[in-house]
């Protein structure tokens, strides 16, 4: 979605992963959470870098 420009869209998906793995009861001792975690907040720093002000 970013490649084509697709900015809000991809915001709004990447924030809604984020509401749903917050809401997700599962085990995180192998670190699936931080990994998912950390992928979205890459994204949001993607997208950041493509805001107009």
């Amino acid at each position: 979605m970013i490649e084509k420009g697709k900015y809000r869209l991809a915001f709004a998906v990447v924030n809604h992963l984020l509401f749903v793995l917050n809401d997700l009861a599962i085990d995180d001792s192998g670190g699936e959470i931080d990994m998912v975690a950390d992928t979205i907040y890459e994204t949001w720093g993607r997208l950041l870098l493509n805001v107009n002000l």
